[in-house]
């Protein structure tokens, strides 16, 4: 069996383009401004095309050099960062202001990259269409010598930040209509949406600064990798469609939830070894607990489908009904996670069983909470397990006690673990209105 080449610029191998990084450390400016005189004398002052002065340049240039400096020092040399040159992501629409702290400008930004890769320190590969036929925004990577450069300035990772005024609760959609022709969109884009703030609006952003200043004040490690603050506190509450801010509403981004379960094992905090909880079955059990029933069985366990994959397969079908619109869209979202991990695709068809079955097996084992399957429940269940979080945090913020989350998980040192347990128990039955009477089927 023979494997296709794979290459820095593929979608898999490539990161989108965080225009939040920053430094305040005069040894960056020190080094911008090195690499501005350099641009200047090589390229000459008209590389500028006179939309932009040094200080504009300045701010921008610290974006494309850290954030590819970042992603060289966490990923190596075979990975990029994908940015989009096209005029309409970047107009007020696509991108308000609130989420763009650092006021960056599309023109500034293209024109700092063409320069930096005429001079040799990006490496680019343009957009163009893959065979799909879905458009591929462009890439780039820091070659040697822009890594000396900023090696030789002192520059290391950890001097790489975040724009202190940046948004940290998002609301956002998915736009189905392209803007400019009207037409349905085969792949659905996210589009981030402007609000006016509320006093709930400021009291979220309130408590994820807390959190912010929490991780900052303590050290989160992981052994293969190096997590400058840019990384660390990459914290966003995600809210979607919603201005209410009662659909969604997860904290998402931290480098720690992209690592598989066995490498969060590995996280250390100030040093000590970790240990991570989380809540069983949560969705089922938080629907359950509308109904006023307290849950204590494995909700994605069946007495036909008992395997450890089939319980993995019946987890994503839960999920599936939990979030679509109708059963039909349920079970296409499980055939494309089928086309996306072939080991369950095979496994479930040697079964010779068609998923229907399935779902018809899973609304006969939960005929309680049955008639909120398929009516789009899932996103005010994760309203609900997102604030749950949150309070969570906030009660190891108060003591001043490190705490890093995985949506339903949450990760502490060992000596901790009690203190956690306790925690995710009293505000589960404090947000649900249920006494729990299975700690242990509850939390695992």
């Amino acid at each position: 069996m023979t494997h296709a080449k794979t290459h820095w610029f593929d979608d898999a191998r490539c990161r989108p383009l965080d225009i939040h990084v920053t430094s305040y450390n005069p040894i960056v400016d020190s080094c911008m401004y090195a690499l501005i005189d350099l641009m200047d004398a090589k390229l000459g002052p008209q590389w500028r095309r006179g939309h932009a002065n040094r200080d504009q340049v300045l701010e921008h240039l610290k974006v494309v050099t850290l954030e590819l400096f970042r992603r060289r020092n966490s990923n190596g040399l075979k990975f990029g960062i994908r940015y989009s040159r096209d005029k309409r992501r970047w107009n007020k629409k696509q991108l308000p202001a609130r989420y763009n702290a650092l006021g960056l400008r599309r023109v500034v930004l293209v024109q700092i990259i063409d320069g930096l890769t005429t001079l040799g320190f990006i490496e680019h590969w343009g957009g163009r269409t893959h065979p799909t036929r879905r458009w591929q925004q462009s890439r780039m990577r820091a070659k040697a010598p822009m890594l000396k450069l900023l090696k030789d300035h002192g520059v290391t990772v950890m001097m790489i930040e975040r724009a202190r005024n940046e948004e940290t609760v998002f609301l956002s959609e998915k736009r189905k209509l392209s803007v400019t022709t009207g037409a349905r969109l085969k792949h659905p884009v996210k589009q981030r949406l402007t609000y006016t703030d509320t006093p709930q609006a400021v009291g979220m952003r309130s408590e994820i600064d807390r959190y912010k200043n929490l991780l900052a004040a303590h050290r989160v490690e992981h052994p293969k990798t190096t997590w400058p603050p840019a990384d660390v506190l990459n914290l966003y509450r995600v809210f979607n469609n919603s201005p209410a801010f009662d659909l969604g509403g997860r904290l998402y981004w931290p480098p720690w939830q992209q690592l598989s379960e066995k490498e969060r094992a590995k996280v250390l905090l100030d040093g000590q070894p970790t240990v991570e909880l989380d809540f069983s079955c949560y969705q089922i059990r938080l629907l359950y607990a509308r109904h006023g029933i307290d849950y204590a069985d494995d909700g994605y366990r069946l007495p036909r489908f008992s395997g450890k994959l089939d319980r993995q397969i019946c987890k994503k079908l839960v999920l599936a009904v939990l979030n679509a619109d109708s059963e039909r869209s349920a079970l296409q979202a499980v055939h494309k996670w089928f086309r996306q991990e072939p080991k369950y695709k095979r496994h479930w068809k040697a079964k010779g069983i068609k998923l229907r079955v399935l779902l018809d097996a899973l609304i006969d084992k939960h005929k309680p909470i049955a008639t909120d399957f398929c009516t789009g429940i899932g996103l005010k269940l994760m309203k609900q397990d997102a604030d749950i979080c949150m309070a969570i945090i906030d009660q190891f913020v108060r003591q001043d006690k490190p705490i890093l989350t995985v949506h339903d998980s949450f990760i502490v040192k060992q000596q901790d673990k009690g203190l956690l347990k306790q925690t995710m128990k009293t505000q589960f039955e404090y947000k649900t209105g249920i006494t729990v009477s299975d700690l242990d089927c509850l939390i695992h």
